[in-house]
C-alpha cells in the first residue's frame, strides 16, 4: 500500500542520514554495520545509494561534497 511505501521510504532514508553522518567518522562499513545492528551488505547498498545522489564516486569525495551542501 502507499502508506508502507511511505514508512519503508521514511526508514530508508533515516538509515541513509545515519549514514551520513558515520560516515563522517570514516567508520569501516562493517563496523557501521555491527554498530546498527545490520548486514554489511544492507550499509554498502545505502552507501552507494547516498554516492549516486550525491554523483560522487568515493567515501572521502561524499563527504566533501556533503558538506559543501550543508548535509553534515
Amino acid at each position: 500500500s502507499e502508506i508502507q511505501y511511505l514508512q519503508a521510504k521514511t526508514n530508508k532514508e533515516s538509515l541513509e542520514q545515519k549514514l551520513k553522518t558515520v560516515q563522517e567518522q570514516y567508520k569501516a562499513s562493517a563496523e557501521i554495520a555491527e554498530e546498527m545492528n545490520v548486514a554489511w551488505s544492507t550499509i554498502r547498498t545505502h552507501i552507494k545509494n547516498i554516492y549516486s545522489k550525491l554523483g560522487v564516486h568515493g567515501r572521502y569525495e561524499a563527504v566533501l561534497h556533503a558538506k559543501e551542501l550543508n548535509l553534515l
